[in-house]
């Protein structure tokens, strides 16, 4: 497989001409994957058209000459977001993916479809969605389309820890977010909620985006003792952190935006075992039997000192939440994309995830046991997959 980073622009390259920095080394990475970085020659250009497809064909074929090098006899052109879609003229491909992941636009209000991201989904082989809501919107516009929501590293988030340095000074009960702090978030929901409980101590962990909004918000919280903001931490660290809150939360606020998400850490906290409460999205009202939802302060506080209550701690609740975690594990959710795309291939693909399937097994998580939560899981960026 060949994944290819995001080109750099004009100014970047400008940037690097003159700095002339080394490019960052890529650790951890696979022996069958390869990653392709463009340099400052072959920036991404909007303008002028003609010599910004030369370019990104240059990439795609640099790419392409790597497979080849490796064995390769057919190319999947994996796709994300529709930036990506002249791709599929300047190559040529065996079968072609489109993976939608997000809702590209970003906007708080209904929008109409891009035209651009409506012409590539139809053009596509196969089509991945992440949310249910999503493909409602998007989902009959290629009829080879699935519904593939966001996973867990299940192992990574059920192995005990060691408490972090910097949550044993914070007095519990610890009401946890683990995730970019970002505009997306209900940030008057936070104030109200910390300003009702003083007793409880509210734990961000993570990286603060560039969002005015939410920057401005935030500084208001940093000034109450209850109010805890650790920044980011590396991923692997991520775990030890939500396994030692004693709730985890997500405070989304309601809007056209959020109503197509399927948060990553939905999963990541159901492994933790964790009681969670969170906003009514449709995603997460579709996992309400494990997921206390609430909707305003009132509902917020009453839902969040039923998640510290005995009843919500007790050793088949955690089960339980585990029990869908499991069942969404990235080897499963990815071996579900694959076999899909081999199947379009005319190829077989051998089970690669019995250990992991066993392991849900013992939790009595079968997805035939419950259709509710039987949906598959991937994220994904523009990739070359290499077939032998």
């Amino acid at each position: 497989m060949v994944w290819i980073d995001r080109p750099p622009t004009w100014q970047e390259s400008l940037r690097w001409l003159v700095r002339r920095p080394k490019f960052s080394e890529r650790s951890g990475v696979p022996e069958n994957f390869s990653v392709h970085q463009a340099t400052a020659w072959t920036p991404n250009l909007g303008r002028p058209r003609n010599l910004g497809r030369r370019l990104s064909r240059r990439r795609l074929e640099k790419a392409h000459q790597t497979l080849r090098q490796q064995g390769c006899s057919r190319i999947i052109l994996y796709l994300w977001q529709p930036v990506f879609a002249d791709s599929l003229d300047l190559l040529d491909h065996d079968l072609s993916c489109y993976h939608i992941d997000d809702e590209y636009s970003f906007s708080p209000l209904e929008r109409e479809p891009d035209p651009k991201e409506i012409q590539l989904i139809r053009k596509v082989d196969q089509v991945f969605i992440h949310s249910p809501a999503m493909m409602e919107k998007k989902g009959k516009l290629n009829p080879n389309t699935l519904l593939i929501p966001n996973g867990v590293d299940f192992q990574q988030y059920t192995m005990p820890t060691s408490e972090p340095d910097a949550l044993k000074s914070i007095r519990e009960p610890r009401i946890g977010y683990a995730g970019n702090l970002k505009r997306m978030l209900d940030w008057h929901l936070l104030l109200e909620l910390s300003h009702l409980h003083p007793e409880w101590s509210f734990v961000f962990v993570g990286r603060m985006l560039p969002h005015l909004e939410a920057q401005q918000m935030l500084k208001q919280l940093e000034n109450r003792e209850n109010i805890h903001i650790l920044g980011a931490r590396p991923t692997d660290q991520v775990p030890s952190y939500v396994q030692h809150f004693d709730v985890c939360m997500m405070p989304y606020k309601l809007d056209d935006y959020t109503k197509y998400i399927y948060p990553l850490k939905l999963h990541e906290y159901l492994a933790s075992g964790k009681p969670i409460v969170g906003s009514p999205i449709p995603a997460l009202q579709l996992f309400s039997d494990i997921v206390l939802v609430a909707n305003g302060t009132q509902e917020w506080s009453g839902k969040l000192a039923r998640a510290l209550s005995a009843e919500e701690n007790t050793l088949e609740r955690c089960e339980a939440r585990r029990k869908v975690a499991a069942s969404h594990d990235w080897s499963f959710l990815v071996e579900k994309i694959a076999a899909t795309l081999a199947g379009r291939l005319g190829l077989a693909l051998p089970a690669v995830g019995k250990e992991n399937m066993q392991y849900a097994e013992r939790l009595g998580s079968s997805n035939d046991q419950d259709p509710t939560h039987s949906y598959g899981g991937f994220r994904s960026r523009q990739t070359l997959n290499l077939v032998p």
